[in-house]
């Protein structure tokens, strides 16, 4: 698969779907997309790239979404509706620290590359409100 022309890291593929990295790229707006197969190359599709797309990660009980986090415990964080659904997960109490998941953020500090495998943990930035 490409993405404006740059092969993009790909990480699952079905019958219907498939699932990729998008490589380093400075453009911004809509940008080819393009699926090579044993089959052939598809058409390019026209696919709004942007430098953030920020979103948090969710699990979702019948009722309701819950973004997906833990306690300090390594305890899901989630309401009731996803507790009872899935045997665990309580809300979060005030003062307590979580953690929650999300994806799209932007740029790394220190920069690395989308595709580049991670070589070490790297620092933690904390967020308060």
């Amino acid at each position: 698969m490409t993405i404006n022309g740059k092969a993009a890291a790909v990480y699952y593929v079905s019958p219907t779907q498939v699932n990729v990295l998008a490589p380093d790229d400075t453009a911004t707006g809509f940008v080819p997309v393009q699926v090579k197969a044993p089959a052939g190359t598809s058409a390019d599709a026209l696919v709004l790239e942007q430098t953030a797309a920020p979103a948090l990660f969710e699990f979702r009980a019948p009722s309701a979404a819950y973004v997906a986090g833990t306690h300090a415990s390594g305890a899901y964080l989630a309401g009731a509706a996803f507790g009872a659904a899935r045997d665990s997960g309580h809300s979060a109490k005030p003062g307590e620290t979580i953690v929650i998941y999300g994806t799209g953020f932007g740029a790394t500090l220190p920069p690395i590359s989308a595709t580049a495998l991670v070589p070490a943990a790297l620092r933690w930035r904390t967020c308060r409100n």
